[in-house]
């Protein structure tokens, strides 16, 4: 009885002792792998090298060097292969992804292998047609537009890089071979990242685009006017002027200069005043009303008085009421003049290519078979028939986004240009 007392008693004590000792196996900390390439950067996952260019991977479990007894794969051999050493060999322009496997774990880095040309030596000098950049920042007001210039080590290799922007509805840019290269189009405000790649080198712009001030100009756009005046039958053409708010380059918020934009315009009575859409008035019969224009993609609303005279019959004359004497009623004639000025019509979305090297084996019964063409050769195998073939490389054209250009026309207005009074000759512009 004692004896089994003492065993009972050993057992609970070998219990308690169990609870007391901590889990050595589970407060260990997981181990993984890493993976080095020699005389490549690995960020994120991602390397590059150079065509013809080798490099050996390095692989750790812990502290513990495993590169010999790691495995490794390629997905896409025709751009690199990767020995069972871990060593690299780049072949051909592209990318593949590397697999690194060891005890279950796994590692996958993207490989991006560039041509000799494209590793370009020195850094990027980013700059901009009428306006400046400071501290990699710049402005632009909406419905403005410039165009990157780059150049590295002063060659200009605007052609050969790559352009991108981080919010397209704000600033697009184009990325299309051809004059309007680098074309970065202000469409509304906010901001965005406007990014330069040439070769192996990025620079990363900040852009801001500003909200333009705006007004109605009549006729003329060097004149300010307060409202439309008009004799019946006659006419003017109606214009949204906008002002720059950005503060670089010379055609700044100080700059005064004063450009056009398509806008749609409303009369409040248009049997007082007729307008169509694109703001060319006539007037109809003497009274009063209001005209509206509103360029919806900028949010711009603004309203204008109208005012109709038939001074034949007595009615307020369009003339300004200083030019009108006491002693002589003028009986005032315009006279006017024609003026072209260019009118938006909007934008036309044009799709953008970039070029594609694919590989295509030509068998000697005549058939093409793009990439793996394995199975085609295995099938003649497999029928008793023996043919020869070739691998030539076809660059293709295939789809790279899309960009947009402002399109538009230069139209022809008459508009007041000055007065004369029909009994005294007197003249006022």
């Amino acid at each position: 009885m004692k004896k089994m007392r003492n065993i009972v008693m050993l057992l609970m004590a070998v219990m308690v002792l169990a609870t007391l000792t901590p889990n050595t196996a589970e407060a260990a900390p997981k181990k993984s792998i890493t993976v080095s390439a020699k005389g490549a950067k690995i960020s994120k996952n991602k390397f590059s090298l150079v065509v013809k260019k080798g490099s050996q991977l390095t692989v750790k479990y812990g502290k513990k060097n495993v590169t010999k007894k790691a495995k490794y794969a390629s997905s896409n051999k025709k751009v690199a292969i990767i020995s069972k050493k871990g060593k690299i060999t780049a072949k051909k322009k592209g990318t593949s992804t590397i697999t690194v496997k060891y005890k279950g774990m796994t590692k996958k880095l993207k490989l991006t292998v560039m041509d000799k040309k494209a590793v370009s030596k020195g850094s990027l000098d980013v700059n901009l047609v009428n306006y400046t950049i400071k501290n990699n920042k710049f402005e632009l007001t909406a419905d403005t537009h410039t165009r990157l210039v780059v150049k590295q080590g002063g060659k200009n290799v605007s052609q050969k890089a790559s352009f991108k922007s981080s919010n397209p509805a704000v600033a697009p840019v184009v990325n299309k071979k051809g004059d309007t290269k680098g074309l970065v189009e202000a469409k509304k405000p906010g901001s965005c990242t406007i990014t330069v790649t040439y070769g192996n080198k990025t620079k990363k712009l900040n852009l801001k685009v500003t909200m333009p001030e705006a007004e109605i100009i009549v006729g003329n756009p060097s004149e300010h006017h307060e409202e439309v005046r008009l004799n019946v039958n006659g006419g003017v053409a109606l214009r949204i002027a906008l002002r720059p708010t950005h503060t670089n380059g010379p055609e700044n918020k100080n700059s005064g200069i004063l450009w056009s934009t398509a806008a749609t315009f409303v009369s409040s009575d248009p049997s007082i005043l007729y307008t169509d859409r694109t703001g060319n008035v006539k007037a109809k019969k003497p009274g009063r009303c209001t005209i509206t224009a509103t360029k919806a993609s900028l949010g711009i609303k603004l309203t204008i008085p109208a005012i109709v005279t038939d001074s034949k019959a007595g009615a307020e004359s369009d003339a300004p009421a200083t030019a009108e004497p006491k002693e002589h009623k003028h009986d005032w004639v315009p006279h006017t003049k024609e003026v072209t000025s260019y009118v938006e019509d909007g934008v036309e979305t044009i799709q953008d290519y970039a070029d594609e090297e694919v590989e295509v084996y030509v068998c000697g019964c005549g058939e093409r078979v793009e990439g793996d063409a394995s199975a085609h050769i295995k099938a003649h195998g497999d029928a008793g028939e023996a043919f020869e073939g070739r691998t030539e490389t076809e660059v293709r054209q295939v789809p790279a986004g899309t960009h947009t250009v402002s399109k538009g026309h230069y139209e022809t207005f008459k508009t007041t240009d000055y007065w004369t009074c029909s009994g005294c000759g007197e003249t006022i512009r």
